[in-house]
């Protein structure tokens, strides 16, 4: 932070000297020719010890002040910081000078290494083993947020060569290939019993079973769909035979469980297939469509099955495994309009169907590995020729590689061989019999093909979980913007309305120096001792950002209270010299404005005080006429035209944000009748009317 303070002290010295010499030359330049000139509004303090503050700036019910800390649902949190600017002459705004210490994200950078304990066991490549020559290695990283993978390192051991190191080491970025899935059976294959829907009984309309999601080393998974085994469709009511198919309807919905009974509960998605759809005799994939359902390692989801009559009831017949073993009771009926356990169903014999499990299965998608595309590269590969690189740590620079949170990425370490192979030894991990996610591959070859295996399933290694000593990095991205607004000045000297605003990406900014806001698009002139707000804030975009500015440490004096602060709990503007947290008489933010200033010939145009419309010339026209209004405050802005009985004939602005200022509309009536009409102008609250006459 030292850094940070040398460059603000010298930024602040630097603008005194600007303020002095911009002062003396507008003296001078002004006596010469009567011209527009520059000056500086800064109320920043030369101070010893600077305070920091950063939007959003979080502090706990104590009052003791949490820096950096970013918002959070038990904090209340600063959203805007503000300062009061006093012009001594009218003038019209150009630029705003913010000094800005740091731009932060929610989390620092992030370095993943998946290696355990000392580093020993040797991987050469290329070698052979057991039959398979082994071409290349693969480490699976995560990435922790939003951002860029910015480097990857390792050590090598041994380089080995004979004709001189012309091999050229090659490190790959890829995508995961397609995910495999995960199924949920609960059904026993070898004894079949037969339910119908509706039964014999008539009493019960559908049937379910309760999936739980597999354990995983994921966070979660995603359900893809259900396999369900229909026996037999027919158009009669009961159970005759293997028919054509009718014309009703299977409802499948997937349940939240009611933790106490472990029934069906809310109902997350519902799907609707035709009978004619469906084959008898076999398993029907019911896929999950548009629809993303995640589940936690171990979470139930109840899947039920109903019928929807169209016509006549026709019937459907799912099978189930049946056990005589203790139930547990995963398999329910729609039993008169209640769901209750097969086990506990009068139509079956209260218990008779004991253990019976409805022959459906849950397909998961495990989002864990799989193992490197290789027909999916994420960024060109990055070599280095092995004549460059010398035994010891390899820091591998990466370049523009943008990753989503919790996005894989597979980096594969592989030769350019030239001639007689060069050989490369790296590191791994000591073997370990636990699960660590499976995110180290090696390529091989075999007799058959090239496949990509776990090193925890090698031939020679079985049941040992090798991850290679290799870390990535990564840095978060910075993508909020920051919002730069000016508010008139109120009574009490806080912030009343917004005069205009504008956003500017975080990644425009630099830190530990004097960030330039062109703002004369806003064609903004201020008054003479009329007091102006500049406020700060930001938009989020993902999680949340945060910016540094620096303050003064306060004085003793509370008679300026230029700096105000908003928080997240209480919509209203205070100063900081009235904050119970921070404890300060009185600070102010290293920000200033330069204004262009008026001369004696000329003087800028003031903000208009009134939402009005002011004149429409020509009057009577024929056929067009200016419209001119005032208007005060960045707002939307309405006007149209209405005929003499009330009917609108013309939109002309229709709800447009509109800067401060006066404002000129030319209208073409050409084709309207001659006649009366009048012209409205409205923000919402108030509205302004004007007649004209159209004479043709």
């Amino acid at each position: 932070m030292n850094n940070i303070f040398s460059v603000r002290e010298e930024f602040n010295m630097n603008t005194n000297k600007i303020v002095k010499a911009t002062f003396l030359f507008v003296l001078f330049f002004a006596f010469l020719n009567p011209i527009k000139a520059q000056t500086f509004l800064n109320y920043f303090s030369e101070a010893d010890i600077p305070q920091y503050w950063t939007i959003p700036y979080a502090y706990d019910d104590e009052g003791s002040a949490l820096h950096f800390q970013f918002p959070d649902e038990n904090y209340d949190f600063t959203t805007f910081l503000g300062m009061r600017f006093t012009p001594e002459e009218d003038g019209r705004l150009q630029t705003i000078h913010v000094f800005v210490s740091d731009l932060l994200g929610s989390e620092p950078d992030s370095v993943e290494n998946f290696s355990k304990g000392e580093a020993t066991t040797e991987w050469t490549f290329p070698f052979t083993y057991s039959g398979n020559k082994y071409l290349s290695y693969a480490q699976r990283f995560t990435a922790p947020y939003t951002g860029f993978l910015e480097e990857i390192s390792f050590d090598i051991e041994k380089l080995g060569s004979d004709d001189g190191f012309n091999d050229s080491l090659e490190i790959g970025f890829y995508r995961k290939e397609l995910n495999k899935t995960t199924e949920v059976a609960y059904w026993n294959p070898g004894v079949v019993w037969l339910f119908g829907v509706p039964n014999n009984s008539g009493t019960v309309t559908g049937y379910g079973t309760r999936l739980t999601t597999p354990v995983s080393s994921s966070d979660s998974l995603k359900l893809l769909g259900v396999d369900v085994f229909v026996f037999n469709i027919n158009d009669d009511r009961f159970f005759t035979g293997f028919d054509t198919p009718p014309n009703d309807t299977l409802l499948v919905n997937f349940h939240t469980v009611q933790p106490s009974d472990s029934l069906p509960d809310q109902i997350l998605y519902s799907t609707k297939i035709p009978f004619s759809n469906l084959i008898q005799g076999s398993t029907n994939r019911i896929n999950i469509e548009n629809e993303v359902l995640f589940f936690d390692s171990g979470e139930d989801v109840f899947v039920t099955l109903e019928v929807l009559v169209n016509g006549n009831q026709d019937h459907i017949g799912l099978t189930s495994g049946a056990s005589f073993s203790t139930p547990i009771n995963r398999s329910a009926v729609r039993e008169d309009g209640n769901w209750i356990y097969i086990s506990e169903s009068n139509a079956w014999g209260g218990g008779s169907a004991n253990g019976a499990e409805i022959q459906i299965s849950g397909i998961f998608d495990d989002p864990n590995p799989q193992t490197p595309d290789l027909e999916e590269p994420l960024a060109e590969p990055v070599r280095i020729n092995l004549s460059n690189i010398a035994n010891g740590s390899v820091n591998i620079p990466i370049n523009d590689l943008r990753l989503f949170q919790n996005e894989d990425v597979w980096v594969t370490i592989s030769t350019e061989v030239i001639g007689a192979p060069d050989t490369v030894v790296i590191f791994s991990d000591v073997p370990s019999l636990e699960n660590n996610g499976d995110r180290s591959v090696a390529l091989i070859e075999d007799e058959e093909d090239q496949k990509w295996i776990y090193l925890n399933n090698t031939s020679g290694f079985a049941g040992n979980n090798y991850n290679f000593a290799i870390a990535a990095k990564f840095t978060r991205e910075t993508n909020d913007r920051l919002k730069v607004q000016i508010y008139s000045n109120n009574t009490d000297s806080l912030p009343d309305q917004l005069l205009n605003e504008i956003e500017v990406p975080f990644t425009t900014l630099e830190e530990n120096t004097n960030n330039q806001i062109d703002v004369s698009n806003w064609l903004l002139d201020l008054t003479a001792e009329e007091d102006v707000h500049l406020v700060f804030s930001t938009s989020q975009i993902g999680k949340t950002d945060g910016i540094v500015f620096v303050s003064d440490a306060g004085s003793s004096s509370s008679s300026t209270k230029r700096a105000t602060f908003k928080t997240s709990k209480f919509d209203t503007w205070k100063f900081m010299s009235d904050d119970e947290i921070s404890g300060f008489t009185d600070i102010n933010f290293d920000w200033s404005l330069e204004l262009q200033l008026s001369t004696s010939n000329e003087r800028v145009n003031e903000i208009p005080k009134d939402f009005a419309l002011q004149s429409v010339y020509p009057n009577p026209f024929n056929p067009s006429t200016t419209i001119e209004f005032s208007n005060p405050i960045v707002q939307r802005v309405q006007l149209d035209v209405f005929d003499i009985l009330g009917r609108k004939v013309a939109a002309l602005i229709n709800n447009e944000r509109m800067n401060p200022g006066k404002h000129t509309f030319l209208w073409n009536a050409s084709n309207l009748g001659s006649g009366v009409y009048y012209i409205r102008l409205t923000n919402g609250r108030e509205i302004s009317t004007y007649k004209v006459s159209l004479i043709k």
